[in-house]
């Protein structure tokens, strides 16, 4: 033989070593059923993905109900994971009160992908001071960490567990997602979201939390949400109140949400830039939406929505400067009250609009500051602010230069004075007509605006002038009346 061919010869015997090592590996298949599969038992098929030097396995169960141990997949060096059911609830799985998943990555750039698909979760239900506690803090049935995860067509009943779902630092898709009695519900940090068909309920604390958002865009929509029952009005300081949902840098759409049973049903902690919402509905909530105006925010639309039962209360940020302005915009809604709170260290110009057909359906409540209603449905200023001006008689003054508020000329507003023989409006200025004090107040509809205590004084030049006068004529008559006497002691002189 040859040189060349011994050569070609053992580059083909070492081909057939090292092309299959260089070839990537399929996902590894863990079928799991009673007979004929990989696996009989969750056990079994667990213990497998711990033993497999594969980087992406799949989990199938067949029909059936399956008994469950924790399922802690933290550590493993797993690029892909799917733990799937069959379709129409026909995969059960059960599991202990103390049991839980977890998927976690080392890999930070949240790259790693988790799965779980048409499952029935029956989690024992047990007394809350029964369930353990772990080294980890997240306390969660699910526990989500640098990972892309899809949960889909899974219901979860009776978690003991602080949280159904805690997801951080990846992005969180959540469809077809039924929860039945829990404390809280979904908890996310540092993740984009996207949930469609949620629906938590028996929850006895928060529904849907969503941390440091910060620029994701998330979307929420098909969501409903039931509480124990509402703890009253005020959630601000209560303790054990519930709320629906909350978000600390907003959402940049949401579509269709029930909120029903609850304290608190949003709440709002510095919004989002160019934020829509529609088809907002609360049902036994206290306070249907509590919003946290930001630092810069291009508004918030809320339109076809309900809020008829419950409060709307709206608080801006002491760190706005004076020429920010932020919108909240009601359209084609049915609204009952809306409560503005502006932080004493504040000096922006906030403002709430109602656009379009809005309907009110309340009587006014007694708060200062309350929205209730607006006849010609256009800008609700709710800030009441107040000036005190001195005036001279005859003078004016525009009301801009009083306010610095351009607003306050507003041909909407009506304007009415304590008495117009003193002061009044007119054309966007203050008219001073005759010394005294008066006030002056601005409302649009029944809401009151902006106020003016007015002291008209005489005017200095026109004092001033009218000494001169005086002086002069007095000057007049002592010379006349000299020039009299002393004519009149010439003619004795002269006789």
């Amino acid at each position: 033989m040859n040189q060349k061919k011994i050569v070609l010869l053992l580059a083909m015997i070492a081909g057939c070593f090292l092309i299959p090592s260089m070839t990537p590996k399929a996902e590894e298949y863990i079928s799991v059923c009673a007979s004929g599969c990989t696996a009989t038992t969750l056990q079994e098929a667990f213990e497998r993905v711990k033993a497999s030097q594969n980087t992406e396995i799949k989990i199938q169960l067949g029909e059936g109900t399956y008994d469950s141990p924790t399922l802690d997949f933290d550590g493993m060096n797993l690029s892909k994971l799917t733990i799937a059911g069959v379709k129409g609830d026909k995969t059960v799985i059960r599991m202990n009160a103390d049991d839980y998943i977890r998927f976690t990555s080392q890999d930070e750039t949240a790259s790693a992908q988790f799965n779980l698909q048409n499952l029935v979760f029956q989690i024992e239900l047990v007394q809350e001071d029964s369930v353990s506690t772990h080294s980890w803090t997240a306390h969660s049935f699910i526990n989500l960490e640098n990972a892309k995860a899809t949960i889909s067509s899974m219901s979860i009943s009776n978690v003991a567990w602080e949280y159904v779902v805690t997801a951080s630092n990846g992005s969180l898709n959540l469809v077809d997602f039924n929860v039945t009695n829990a404390k809280h519900g979904i908890e996310t940090m540092q993740t984009e979201v996207s949930f469609d068909n949620i629906n938590l309920k028996g929850l006895t604390n928060n529904g849907i939390e969503i941390q440091e958002a910060g620029d994701r865009n998330n979307h929420l929509s098909n969501i409903t949400i039931v509480g124990s029952g509402n703890q009253g009005d005020d959630f601000l300081d209560n303790d054990d109140a519930n709320i629906g949902m909350y978000f600390d840098q907003g959402i940049t759409d949401m579509n269709n949400i029930s909120i029903s049973n609850m304290t608190g049903g949003i709440v709002i902690d510095k919004g989002k830039a160019k934020e829509t919402w529609n088809k907002i509905t609360m049902n036994n909530v206290g306070y249907g939406l509590y919003i946290i105006l930001p630092e810069r925010s291009e508004g918030l639309i809320i339109d076809n929505s309900s809020f008829e039962n419950s409060k709307v209360l709206v608080e801006n940020n002491a760190n706005l400067s004076p020429t920010e302005a932020h919108d909240v915009i009601f359209k084609n809604s049915k609204l009952s009250y809306i409560e503005i709170n502006r932080q004493e260290e504040a000096t922006n110009p906030m403002i709430v609009n109602a656009l379009e057909n809005n309907t009110w359906t309340k009587e006014p409540m007694p708060e200062e500051n309350a929205i209730t209603h607006n006849e010609k449905d256009k800008i609700l200023y709710y800030t009441t602010e107040r000036q005190v001006v001195t005036i001279s008689k005859a003078a004016s003054k525009a009301l801009m230069d009083i306010f610095k508020d351009d607003r306050a000329g507003d041909i909407s507003l009506t304007w009415t004075s304590g008495d117009p023989n003193i002061a009044y409006v007119e054309n966007g200025k203050l008219i001073a007509k005759a010394e005294g004090s008066t006030t002056l107040e601005a409302k649009l509809g029944d809401i009151k605006t902006f106020t003016i205590d007015v002291d008209v004084i005489q005017n200095p030049h026109t004092n001033a002038s009218l000494y001169l006068v005086v002086g002069l004529s007095v000057l007049g008559l002592v010379a006349t009346a000299t020039y009299y006497v002393y004519n009149e002691m010439n003619k004795k002189k002269r006789s």
